[in-house]
């Protein structure tokens, strides 16, 4: 049986003071490019207060896990958000703004 090659995609994304490389692996071309497009879309400065100091943060919580953007200099945040087929996507920066120590807001 003559096995298929999948088509690669490889990405050099700067991140603040970080470059990361990702590798994307689909069967067909467009599956492969859609897979793709979220990685170049990776801010690459804040965009509320364009600084350039941002970094790749993680959580979990409740059995899943938050991948977001984070702002340095002002706090804001851009989170992922996966697509159900296979991608990524980058949402709307927020700031957060912490009401006291026990309420957590987000705002634009």
């Amino acid at each position: 049986m003559k096995r298929k090659n999948n088509m690669k995609v490889r990405i050099q994304k700067k991140i603040g003071t970080s470059t990361l490389f990702f590798e994307v692996e689909a069967e067909k071309e467009v599956e492969v490019l859609n897979k793709t497009a979220g990685f170049t879309t990776i801010p690459e400065m804040c965009g509320l207060c364009k600084s350039t100091e941002i970094v790749l943060d993680s959580n979990r919580a409740e059995g899943y896990v938050f991948v977001k953007i984070k702002c340095l200099k002002c706090n804001a945040r851009s989170q992922m958000g996966q697509l159900k087929e296979g991608g990524i996507f980058w949402k709307e920066w927020e700031k957060y703004i912490p009401k006291d120590k026990k309420t957590k807001q987000f705002n634009n």
